[in-house]
Formats: C-alpha cells, structure tokens, sequence
C-alpha cells in the first residue's frame, strides 16, 4: 500500500479552557488522521475545502508544514468553525458553523487510486448533506473498483446530528461500514449505530453484522478489537491527560500506516501502537499539535514492530 487518501471536513478549532478565550487550533477528523499519518512517516492527501479566507489560508499551511498533500483540495467560500470547550479532565463540547466544506467535489477518476492504497472516510460533517455527500459515494464505487482498502470513522456529534437527522445519518453510516475493510467506532458510537443500551450488546450486535475488522475505543481502558466472531480488549498507556481532541484521529492515522507497514496485517500489533499514539495526543492542548511523531513513539513505546 502506498497513498492514503483521508476526505471530509478540515476546520478551525478555537478551544476554550475557561468558556470566555479561545485559542485558533486547525482541526477537523480526516485532516487530523491525514496529520497523524504524515507525521508517523506515511503518504497522505487531503480531499476536502476550506474557505477562501484567513482561516482557509492558515489550515491549508498547516497541511503543507506537516508534509500532507493538498492536490486536491479546494478553497472557497468560508471556512468552517468549530468552539471546543474543555472542562478539567480534557473532556469536550463542542458548537459547529459550518461553511464551505459541504461544497467539495472533485472528480475520482483523477486520483488515480489502485490497489495498493487507501481511503479513510470521516463523517463528522458529510452525512449532513450537500456536493460533498455525493463526492463520498462516488468516491467509495471508485476505491472499491480499484480494490483500494477502504475504512470509515463516524465521528458523530451530537451537536450536529439532531434528532430529526439521526435515522438518515446511521443508514449512511452502514452503507459505509458494509463496504469497510477497517471501521473505527467509539463505545457511544457502537451502541447508537447498534440501537442497543450496553457496550457487550452492541458488540454482539457488531459481531452478528458480518462486517470487517472494527475497533471500538475505550479511552484508558485501551480498544476492543472485533475480528469476526472474536473480540479481545487491546490495553493503551497510562498519561496524564490534559486534551483529548484528535485522539481517536491519531488512532486511526495510526492504524492507516501501520497497514501500510504491515504485510500481513496483524491487527492486534497495529492498534497496540495506534493506542499509543492516541494516548500521547491526549497528554498536549489541540489536535494537530499534539500528535506525535514516529521518533516520539518509538522513545515512548521502544521499536515499533508490525
């Protein structure tokens, strides 16, 4: 495997310790898992649009310093906001402005994708409908035709997905997890997305769904790991923790270039190391900023072997 392709929303993130000061972070899931791959020393592009604004300006510098490519990516309109409050564990709430993001399209065909790579799949924004929604359709026909691995991260929001949008928003969900070679789910997520109201229940559910390989995190408790019919808990560090915006991001840059490293793709080594570049991320303020790199790891975990 080769190019990792990460599409959905890049954002400005203004984070607030106290609910009054906001400091301007560059977030966004897929831009932030497009980081965490670069960083560790993989090939990743961005496929998204900001604003043709400062903020635009600044996200897409950002991508560029951290060595992830923009071919494909666009710039106009406005640029979508994101006011992250923390509270004194690290924990988050957020309120979404969202701008011009919905409007990405771009063309498949023009990738150039083939067997040896990847599409990650991020819907924190997408499955709220526009241009873009369609883009994630087609690319995905496109990826699957080119026998290119495929995985999906819900990222759903509460604050996003109301009540009148949740059914329509869990059948996109599916339609992609069908099609996923690798889905990342957090514990809510795998409950929501399951209809069910305890943990073991939507893991049975998931189990009973014939679906590919699926990570499910638990934040210090580590990941639950679902291949088929078996399932085994995947232990993470301890940290102290002071933001955990972008962790599970990490994660899963984490676990895209692992499988670019592995030959054999050995899941339970890939997440040991995807849990601790989730848990680092958490130990520093913003997404982007705190992800660390290989070399980090490598100090923090000793040699990384898949």
């Amino acid at each position: 495997m080769n190019n990792i392709y990460c599409i959905g929303e890049l954002l400005i993130d203004m984070v607030s310790l106290d609910g009054d000061n906001y400091l301007k972070k560059p977030g966004g899931a897929p831009a932030n898992v497009a980081v965490a791959i670069s960083k560790l020393g993989g090939k990743s592009y961005f496929l998204g649009q900001v604003g043709k604004d400062n903020f635009g300006s600044f996200l897409k510098k950002t991508l560029i310093e951290n060595n992830v490519d923009t071919s494909f990516m666009k710039d106009e309109g406005k640029t979508t906001l994101a006011l992250v409050t923390l509270d004194k564990s690290g924990e988050r709430s957020f309120e979404f402005y969202r701008g011009s993001d919905s409007k990405y399209v771009i063309d498949p065909a023009k990738i150039s994708i083939d067997n040896k790579d990847i599409i990650h799949f991020g819907s924190a924004t997408v499955f709220l409908g526009g241009e873009v929604q369609e883009t994630y359709y087609s690319l995905l026909k496109e990826g699957k035709s080119k026998g290119a691995l495929i995985t999906f991260d819900p990222n759903y929001r509460d604050v996003l997905i109301t009540e009148d949008l949740l059914e329509e928003y869990k059948k996109h969900c599916w339609n992609f997890m069908k099609e996923a070679d690798f889905i990342k789910l957090s514990d809510e997520e795998a409950m929501l997305l399951t209809n069910t109201k305890t943990l073991e229940e939507s893991i049975q559910s998931l189990k009973d769904s014939n679906l590919q390989t699926i990570a499910i995190t638990l934040g210090k408790k580590g990941t639950m790991l679902i291949e088929g019919n078996k399932s085994i808990i995947i232990g993470s560090i301890d940290i102290e923790q002071k933001d955990s915006t972008g962790a599970g991001d990490a994660f899963v840059g984490a676990v895209l270039y692992g499988l670019t490293r592995s030959e054999n793709r050995d899941y339970e080594q890939i997440i040991e190391f995807a849990n601790v570049v989730g848990a680092m991320t958490c130990e520093e303020y913003g997404a982007i900023p705190a992800i660390p790199t290989l070399d980090k790891v490598i100090k923090r975990k000793g040699k990384v072997e898949f």
